[in-house]
């Protein structure tokens, strides 16, 4: 379920606004889809989507698979497992879908190299047994408030699946097998988000349904670091597209299964121990997203930061728990609190995940945002550099638009004019790719940078 606010969003001059509530990014009155500009070229871009890993053992992938296959979201057990039995064909029904078939291409065709058991293809036409269709925007939010978009298995439209929804038709009691999923993404929503909609959901559709916050090296989890299939993610497909795995098996016979699997796979080199399980993390983590009151929020997120202390030395959920207390602070208006919780983020993810972390680029992007806002532009900029390469070796497309963005104006405010010139002009080009060529936002980032003097841009 795809769906996070941050601080890169906020607006260089004005009051800090998220995602939700800054019309320059939800234009929630569009009727028509985005203008789709090709993806500019950046050095290296996309070399790690899909590699890395191989940090796990055996014993921590079953338990992974286990938990990602046989527990859902919202906390039930499927009493089987859960997966489709012959070919695949993903569907992008309607014309506004239609038009990011090359990137749900792109997609699938990762997922086939990771998981070789997989007949996995895009349909023809506007059906397939995973099928991709639009729907108002407050009607999806609506049934799930929390989620930009969402799947269940179901073939029918919107009005279909609210009027089936609404003579109380059971979608996953009884469930043995997929044969029919239904993605329901926002219409005329911005390419970055319909992109992150087929990203993560196609992905979901094909068997691992649950998020789990500890898994940091996954797209299966909640926090949307990860924004890309991950090696993790693609073994996990493999080895529920095993040949000795069968939908309907229950739970012990997959954990046989799986743990051979993954002895095969691991070939022993990995070590990681399987970590915490989230329990009372999670419940915390959830409070301090919610809570309405900024200091109830606060105070979640702190008990959340001493829950964390306890995981370990490697686990990420710490610097996290310290990143989303930042982010209360900084929208409080402590902006030198917020900056230290993320300076010390950052000191713990370099140390336990290294330079090249997706989540360590996405805190600096963070940090340079606070770092602006307090008039630092040299520490803006120090954050910045490092993280915009690792950005675009991840594909993290969203981040870096914001990061170049960050990256133009702290040159700019420097007085390095003609280097802040070349990076706004890089900005705005993947601002028309992350937002649309012809969105609200793309407008804004142009007067930004005319406002800052970057006229050429």
């Amino acid at each position: 379920m795809t769906g996070r606010a941050a601080l890169l969003l906020l607006a260089f001059a004005g009051c800090a606004a998220g995602p939700d509530t800054d019309p320059i990014y939800r234009e929630a009155e569009r009727t028509r889809p985005y203008e789709l500009v090709p993806r500019p070229d950046f050095p290296e871009y996309g070399v790690m989507i899909g590699r890395g890993g191989g940090a796990w053992s055996a014993d921590s992938l079953t338990e992974d698979f286990l938990e990602l296959a046989f527990v859902t979201e919202w906390g039930d057990r499927n009493e089987g497992l859960l997966r489709f039995e012959g070919p695949v064909r993903v569907a992008l029904a309607g014309p506004e879908l239609s038009a990011y078939r090359p990137y749900a291409a792109d997609l699938i065709a990762r997922l086939r190299a990771g998981a070789p058991g997989l007949d996995l293809a895009l349909a023809e036409g506007d059906e397939g047994e995973i099928t991709l269709r639009t729907a108002p925007a407050d009607e999806m939010s609506a049934v799930a408030e929390d989620a930009l978009c969402f799947f269940l298995p179901f073939s029918g439209g919107w009005r279909e699946f609210r009027s089936a929804a609404a003579e109380g038709r059971p979608f996953w009691r009884g469930l043995e097998r997929f044969e029919a999923i239904t993605v329901f993404l926002p219409a005329y929503a911005a390419p970055h988000e319909i992109r992150a909609c087929i990203e993560e959901e196609v992905t979901q559709a094909l068997g691992p349904t649950n998020d789990i916050l500890r898994l940091e090296d996954s797209i299966f989890n909640n926090d949307n670091v990860q924004v890309k299939a991950t090696a993790f993610d693609l073994l996990m497909l493999r080895v529920l597209y095993d040949p000795s795995m069968r939908a309907g098996m229950n739970e012990a016979e997959a954990r046989r299964s799986a743990r051979a699997a993954f002895t095969s796979l691991a070939r022993g080199k990995a070590t990681r121990p399987p970590g915490p399980r989230d329990g009372t993390y999670a419940a915390l983590a959830a409070r301090a997203a919610t809570a309405e009151a900024p200091a109830e929020r606060f105070v979640w997120a702190r008990r959340a930061i001493r829950e964390a202390e306890a995981f370990g030395p490697e686990d990420h959920r710490l610097p996290a728990a310290i990143l989303e207390a930042g982010h209360i602070a900084f929208f409080a208006g402590r902006e030198g609190e917020a900056a230290a919780l993320l300076r010390e983020g950052e000191r713990l993810l370099l140390r336990r995940l290294g330079p090249d972390s997706l989540r360590l680029a996405d805190l600096r992007g963070d940090l340079a945002a606070v770092l602006m806002r307090r008039g630092e532009p040299g520490e803006a900029l120090a954050a910045l550099n490092p993280a915009i390469p690792v950005l675009a070796r991840h594909g993290a497309d969203w981040r870096l638009a914001h990061a170049l963005r960050w990256r133009a104006l702290a040159l700019s405010e420097l007085g390095r004019n003609a280097e802040a010139a070349r990076e706004a002009r890089r900005a705005l080009a993947w601002a028309a790719y992350v937002y649309g060529g012809d969105s609200r936002a793309l407008a804004a980032w142009r007067l930004d940078f005319a406002a800052a003097g970057l006229t050429g841009a």
